[in-house]
């Protein structure tokens, strides 16, 4: 759904995921999507090299 933005079907989830949760750490993103805490922390980077998260 989230493609036409340029984000992968994984780092979509990590997106949503941030929207629902707000403020969250990689541990977070991990435990709500149920993955492991590294490949939370590099769907968050790929979504943050997209501009698409971050301090704002």
């Amino acid at each position: 759904m989230l493609g036409f933005i340029g984000l992968a079907e994984g780092e979509e989830a990590a997106y949503r995921a941030l929207v629902q949760l707000g403020a969250a750490t990689s541990e977070d993103i991990a435990r709500y999507l149920g993955l492991g805490e590294e490949e939370a922390a590099r769907l968050l980077q790929r979504i943050l090299r997209h501009d698409h998260a971050g301090d704002r």
